[in-house]
């Protein structure tokens, strides 16, 4: 319970995640210094240290917190692997000394994909979605191809699905779902 520093670094997939922002965890709260590099795309190196003498209490401790957005085709899990590509994985004493440590990899869960399921009601199109499944725009193009652009409809929700009403015209057309 003398841990005063650590380092490491936390690599993950670029096509699936991308680094947003960072804050100090609840343990670092009181004068806490960290250094964070992420000039390596999919790599955030990290040193967080404690105030000098002083050390992180006993257990389990938060010392950073990153913040990622998931691209918005990505779902299932995604792995955070730590490593010493930027900064070298190291927990430090109050005296500078190492100390030996466990490093366990993590994951983020993303949501799965939205399945978008379409109805006919009178002259009318319903494109309807799981509001679990995340927030999203809705996109129409000419072509499956595209070019797409957002559509402006306004989406409804009755809590579990989300719902836009399109009035149907003789135009053939392809909608889509986008992550926000």
């Amino acid at each position: 319970t003398n841990e005063n520093a650590v380092g490491l670094t936390v690599s993950f997939d670029t096509n699936r995640l991308k680094l947003t922002g960072f804050t100090l965890g609840s343990a670092m709260t009181n004068g806490g210094q960290n250094i964070v590099n992420y000039s390596l795309p999919g790599k955030v190196g990290m040193v967080v240290a404690m105030p000098s003498g002083k050390s992180l209490a006993a257990g389990t401790n938060q010392l950073l917190v990153l913040q990622f957005t998931a691209s918005t085709n990505a779902s299932g899990q995604t792995a955070l692997s730590l490593d010493d590509s930027v900064v070298i994985r190291q927990v430090a004493d109050k005296t500078a000394n190492a100390l030996a440590a466990n490093y366990v990899n993590g994951a983020v869960d993303l949501p799965p994909q939205p399945t978008l399921t379409t109805a006919m009601t009178g002259a009318n199109l319903q494109l309807t979605w799981l509001v679990s499944a995340g927030t999203f725009q809705v996109q129409s193009a000419d072509s499956p191809l595209g070019p797409w652009t957002n559509a402006t409809m306004t989406i409804t929700t009755n809590g579990a699905s989300a719902t836009v009403t399109l009035t149907v015209t003789n135009q053939q057309q392809y909608f889509r779902l986008i992550g926000q």
